[in-house]
Parts: structure tokens; sequence; C-alpha cells
């Protein structure tokens, strides 16, 4: 969570535009998150841009002189995401998904490991799979291609990170028992 630098307002970091001011002093839109410099973060909202250009929301929070294209890009950049409302349903989607996967390891109807997964995917007792993106390659064809031959319907849209902070266990694969658990996965993730 991370707080928008002009409502104030906490909010998760995926839908907040990350701004930087590097060491020159230059102030930047930082998609990425990653760019060195002291950083700000403002929702990915159109009204909300335009106000920070009203009230020069960055030149206080930087003390720098901004030209008006740096608040105009700020601006497009967010109209972007305006348009795609299928971005922000997308990203509503992956936090209820995380939210359900740690509810479905409470319930204990999640199991995890590599050699259990492909156990429960050979007996068709997994209903759903997670395999992390950043898995390692012969692991992730390995589950990837036994899910394919089973018809198990899996995801990759998740780091090994997230699953772990979801579930609480450091695991790059995890398997969903529970065929209700599976269907509302599969809807939440189709849903765009």
């Amino acid at each position: 969570m991370r707080k928008d630098i002009v409502t104030g307002e906490m909010m998760p970091k995926r839908q907040l535009i990350r701004v930087v001011k590097n060491k020159e002093n230059e102030v930047s839109l930082d998609p990425t998150g990653k760019k060195p410099g002291r950083g700000a973060y403002v929702a990915v909202d159109v009204d909300i841009a335009k106000r920070a250009k009203k009230e020069k929301t960055f030149e206080k929070a930087f003390h720098v002189q901004l030209d008006e294209s740096f608040y105009d890009e700020l601006i497009k950049y967010a109209d972007h995401y305006r348009h795609d409302k299928s971005y922000l349903v997308m990203i509503k989607n992956k936090e209820q998904v995380l939210n359900l996967l740690g509810i479905a390891r409470r319930a204990r109807q999640l199991q995890s490991g590599e050699e259990i997964v492909l156990k429960n995917i050979q007996t068709k007792k997994a209903k759903f799979v997670f395999l992390a993106s950043d898995a390692g390659k012969a692991s992730a064809k390995k589950i990837t291609d036994k899910c394919k031959f089973y018809g198990i319907p899996f995801s990759t849209d998740f780091t090994r990170e997230q699953l772990s902070q979801a579930t609480g266990q450091a695991r790059t694969v995890f398997c969903v028992m529970q065929s209700g658990f599976a269907r509302k996965f599969e809807e939440l993730l189709t849903m765009r």
C-alpha cells in the first residue's frame, strides 16, 4: 500500500503511478517503479492527475519547478488507463484471487510443492493449479504440460512472491483441491 500524494488515500501500489525525482532534480513518470531517486505516488485517475497539475503537487513535494508538459504527460498516462477499464477490473480481480487463495489455504483446500501437485494433477484431485510466473523453466514446462494433458485449468499470472505472501508458504506451485474454489478462481481470472 502506498499513499496517493494528491488525496492522501492509501491504495495498492498497482493502482498508482510512481513519479520520481533523481539526483539531477529531474522529475519523471516511473511506470516500472524501479527508477532510482525519491518517489511519490498518484492514483491512475485523470481527475486526480488534473488536480495535481492545478495544485502543483509535485513541485511542492519535490521542491522543483516543473514544466506543464510533465503534468500533461501524467494526465495522458492516466487517461490511457481510464479508457482501458479492463485493466482496473483485472487488478481488482487479481487482488480478489490472492485473498481467496489465502482463504483456500486456511480451509485446507490448497496443497503445494512440485511433487505433491504433480501427483494431484495425475490423479485429477487438483481442480486448479497456480504456477509462479518466475518458476524455473523445467518445472514450469513439466507442470503446464501435465495440466494441459489432464485438462486441469492453471494460472501463471502471479509471481512466487505474490503467491507466497497470499498463502504464507514460499512455494512456486499450488493446487486447489476443492471445485468451488477452482470455479471462482477461473471466473475471476477470465473476467476482463
